[in-house]
């Protein structure tokens, strides 16, 4: 059975067959996160999940619910899956470890990341530039007045212009690129009532997102 293809319902054999099914995919489930908890693959896992809730919320599991209800299905039928609990509390567990898988990955990318001292010349495409910039909108900010304004330069002309005056600010030697060769240089502007933290915050969360 697939998702979108439940059977009409019918009482007697075939409603039986759809409850065993459906018993038998919630216990799969159930067992593979029980057995591998958080290291569970919802990945592979996903499309039985899909189908296990598209049954909970079907009009077929109301009806099938009822008639438990009514005393109509057979008493020796395991039919754990007509719990008003089961289901709702599976699906709901499933959706807390995907947040912590999520919070999770951030966590590690922050702790990974590392100062890039040496980039490709290769330009990056557009999408993606912006994906990056994009990140950033999601920064804490003061009173949420948005203050940061970020520029993208992508012109090799005006980059190394860029690259010479920061240079020359550094005192670092001619010919050498403060920007280690990166093609693309992100200016973040600010006035006077926006904090210079919150420019910070705005730039770590970009970097994080390069990686």
């Amino acid at each position: 059975m697939k998702k979108g293809n439940i059977p009409a319902g019918a009482a007697g054999i075939e409603q039986i067959a759809r409850i065993g099914y459906y018993e038998g995919l919630l216990d799969e489930i159930a067992e593979e996160l029980k057995n591998k908890g958080n290291r569970a693959d919802l990945t592979a896992l996903e499309p039985k999940i899909e189908e296990l809730a598209a049954y909970y919320q079907s009009d077929l599991w109301k009806k099938d619910f009822a008639d438990d209800e009514a005393g109509l299905l057979p008493k020796d039928l395991k039919r754990g899956v007509l719990s008003e609990d089961a289901v709702y509390d599976l699906l709901c567990g499933i959706e807390e470890m995907k947040e912590e898988g999520t919070m999770n990955e951030v966590i590690k990318a922050m702790k990974e990341r590392r100062s890039i001292r040496r980039f490709k010349s290769d330009m990056p495409k557009k999408e993606d530039i912006d994906e990056i910039l994009e990140a950033g909108l999601y920064a804490a900010s003061g009173m949420g007045r948005q203050k940061v304004v970020t520029l993208a330069i992508t012109n090799k002309e005006q980059r190394d212009r860029l690259a010479d005056v920061n240079r020359k600010i550094g005192g670092w030697q001619e010919g050498f690129d403060p920007f280690y060769g990166a093609p693309v240089i992100r200016i973040y502007a600010k006035n006077l009532f926006c904090p210079f933290r919150m420019r910070c915050i705005r730039r770590q969360k970009r970097f994080l997102r390069c990686f």
